[in-house]
Parts: structure tokens; C-alpha cells; sequence
């Protein structure tokens, strides 16, 4: 199913030299509100894909994601993410 609007001919294709990687990351309480996820897909072209969650919206909270994308868009969108304030780990 395709999202409203939303037409083949109006996405640009994925880059050929896609790479996928897991991360974690870690929300202070500060940052639950802000759309972080939804910033990855419209500035960086990275693809997230959420594995697990646990938010809580009096401590904070973490997501395990993949990430799909170039990876200089990939890396541009993880040093945002740092700027932002989150804290960014490999998945134990």
C-alpha cells in the first residue's frame, strides 16, 4: 500500500550502495517529544525500521533500530542523532 500522494514517479530510488546497521539509541527525557525518527526519512533519506522500544515518559527511553540508507547519509543522519543529545550504541 502506498502512502497518500505518494507515486513512484515522485521518490527518488534508493542509492545503489545501500547499507543496513542496528543501532541503539537512547533518549534523555528532554528530546520523547521531538520527532527524531521521522527527521531520518525526510532529511537524510535513511530508512528506519524500529526491532524494540521501551519509552517511558518520566525517565526517557531507547530504540533499537536498523538504519537503511548510503553511508554517508547514514553517518550524517547518526552524527545528527548525537547532536541532537541522544546516546548512540551498538545493540548488546
Amino acid at each position: 500500500m502506498r502512502a497518500a500522494g505518494k507515486t513512484d514517479a515522485h521518490r527518488e530510488p534508493m542509492p545503489m550502495s545501500t547499507t543496513t546497521r542496528k543501532v541503539q539509541l537512547h533518549y534523555p527525557l528532554e528530546r520523547l517529544t521531538e520527532p527524531v525518527v521521522t527527521r531520518l526519512v525526510n532529511d537524510f533519506d535513511v530508512a528506519p525500521n524500529i526491532l524494540r522500544a521501551d519509552v517511558n515518559a518520566r525517565t526517557g527511553g531507547w530504540l533499537i533500530v536498523e538504519l537503511t540508507g548510503d553511508d554517508t547519509r547514514t553517518d550524517a543522519a547518526l552524527s545528527w542523532l548525537r547532536e541532537q543529545g541522544l546516546v548512540v550504541t551498538d545493540p548488546a
